[in-house]
């Protein structure tokens, strides 16, 4: 799918997935670090290793304590979490986005790091994750 999208673009990229074994992650962003990559995907079960790991992360993987997103910017890794924001965008390319405040949780209390609605006590807008 992604290759796919890059190849029709045009782009001089290429996707490449990593089976990463448990214990990795580290290592494997110390190569992204150094080589000739622009950033990728995150996956459970390292979402919240990743945002811990990042030199830098936005407000969104601030508020969830995790990260989806990684860009490399001058040799350090930036962390974004897009996953609340691809939420709301699908409820409401399907008509549910007005139903609900954006503010409100979506995930019950003791949510693991990483779900979707952490915007309690935030002013009431798009949720950040």
């Amino acid at each position: 799918m992604h290759n796919g999208v890059i190849d029709r673009l045009g782009l001089p990229l290429h996707y490449v997935p990593v089976d990463l074994p448990p214990g990795h992650l580290r290592g494997f962003l110390r190569i992204v670090r150094a080589g000739n990559f622009l950033g990728g995907n995150v996956t459970i079960p390292y979402k919240k290793e990743a945002a811990a790991l990042a030199d830098t992360r936005s407000e969104a993987v601030e508020v969830c304590g995790a990260a989806n997103t990684l860009v490399v910017r001058g040799g350090r890794l930036h962390a974004e979490n897009t996953d609340g924001e691809g939420f709301l965008d699908a409820l409401e390319s399907v008509g549910w986005g007005r139903r609900f405040p954006r503010s409100s949780s979506s995930a019950p209390a003791g949510r693991p790091a990483g779900s979707l609605s952490p915007s309690e006590g935030r002013a009431p807008g798009r949720s950040s994750c």
